[in-house]
C-alpha cells in the first residue's frame, strides 16, 4: 500500500484517460482533479471545499469512479489505563467499500453521502472520528434511508436513467392517449353529421324496432350501417366498441341537445351583434284544440 491518500480503487486507466471536457456548467476541474488525484492529494478534502453538486457533468463522472482510501495512520484514540491506543484498521475498507475518509481533516465519511446525499446533518458526511462505536455506527449507516438512496444515486450515475425511461413511457403513453381521443372525435364527428342531415330532412330518428334481427332499426341506424360500409374506421368502431357505440337512444339526445345549444348561442351572438331584429309570431292549435302562440 503507498504511503499517503491510497487510492486503491483509481487504475491506471482513469489516471491518464484525457482531461473532462468544460462543456456544461458548474466549475471545471480540467487540471485540478487530475492533479490531486495523480499527487495521491487528499480527494475527500478537496470535495468537501468544492462542493460535488457544483461541478460539471464530465468532472462528476470522473470523481464517481474513484474511491480513496487513505491509511489514516493519525486517527488514533487514546485508551485509559495500561491499554494500548486504538487505531484505524484498513481492513474496515474492505467490509464496507462505501468507507472512505480524509487524512487532513482526520476524519471518517461515506462516500456515497459524501457524493449525493441531500442531508448534510450526518456525521457520515460531516466526519466521523469515534473509533470506540465505529463497528456499531457502520452498520446503522449502511442500514440506513439516507445511505440506500445516496448508493442508488451513486450506482446509477453515468448509466442508463431510470426516471428517463419513466418520462419516455410516459410520453408514449400521452401520445397512445392523445392517438384515442383523435379517433374518438372522427366518430363523434361522423354522429354529429347523422344527425344534422336527419335533422335538416325532418326525418325521424328512431324505429319501432331496432333490435339487431330487425328488418329497419330506424333512421339513425339504418345511416350508421350505410356509412360503415364505405367508412372503414366508422366500421371498425361500431363493430368492436362494447361501450360507447354511439347509437343508443340516450346519446342521440344528448347530442341533440348539444347541437341545439351550440345553435342557440350562434343566434343569441348574432342578436346582440345586430343593430335590429324582428319577430314573427303565429297561432297554432295543439291536438286538444287548445291555442298556442308561437313565436320565431
Amino acid at each position: 500500500m503507498a504511503n499517503g491518500n491510497n487510492l486503491t480503487s483509481c487504475n491506471s486507466s482513469i489516471l491518464s484517460s484525457s482531461a473532462p471536457s468544460t462543456s456544461g456548467t458548474g466549475i471545471s476541474l480540467n487540471t485540478n482533479i487530475r492533479e490531486v488525484v495523480n499527487n495521491n492529494d487528499d480527494v475527500v478534502n478537496f470535495l468537501l471545499e468544492t462542493k460535488f453538486s457544483r461541478l460539471n457533468y464530465d468532472d462528476k463522472l470522473f470523481i464517481v469512479k474513484l474511491k480513496p482510501r487513505p491509511q489514516m495512520k493519525n486517527l488514533i484514540m487514546k485508551n485509559k489505563g495500561s491499554r494500548g491506543n486504538r487505531g484505524f484498521n484498513n481492513n474496515w475498507y474492505d467490509k464496507y467499500n462505501w468507507l472512505t475518509g480524509s487524512e487532513k481533516r482526520n476524519k471518517l465519511y461515506c462516500w456515497s453521502c459524501l457524493l449525493f446525499s441531500e442531508t448534510k446533518q450526518s456525521p457520515w458526511t460531516s466526519g466521523y472520528d469515534d473509533l470506540k462505536h465505529l463497528s456499531e455506527s457502520l452498520q446503522k449507516h449502511g442500514n440506513s434511508e439516507q445511505h440506500t438512496h445516496a448508493s442508488l444515486k451513486f450506482k446509477l450515475f453515468g448509466k442508463n436513467n431510470i426516471q428517463d425511461s419513466i418520462d419516455s413511457a410516459h410520453v408514449q403513453s400521452i401520445l397512445k392517449h392523445n392517438e384515442l381521443v383523435k379517433e374518438n372525435r372522427e366518430i363523434i364527428t361522423r354522429l354529429i353529421d347523422m344527425i344534422i342531415y336527419l335533422a335538416t330532412q325532418e326525418q325521424a330518428f328512431r324505429g319501432h324496432n331496432e333490435s339487431r334481427d330487425s328488418l329497419n332499426q330506424g333512421n339513425f341506424r339504418e345511416l350508421a350501417s350505410l356509412l360503415s360500409k364505405y367508412d372503414n374506421k366508422f366500421k371498425v368502431f361500431l363493430d368492436e366498441s362494447s361501450v360507447f357505440t354511439g347509437l343508443s337512444k340516450t346519446i342521440q339526445n344528448e347530442l341533440i341537445e348539444s347541437i341545439n345549444k351550440v345553435i342557440s348561442e350562434i343566434i343569441e351572438n348574432e342578436i346582440k351583434m345586430s343593430p335590429f331584429f324582428s319577430w314573427q309570431v303565429d297561432e297554432t292549435t295543439d291536438i286538444k284544440v287548445i291555442a298556442d302562440l308561437k313565436y320565431l
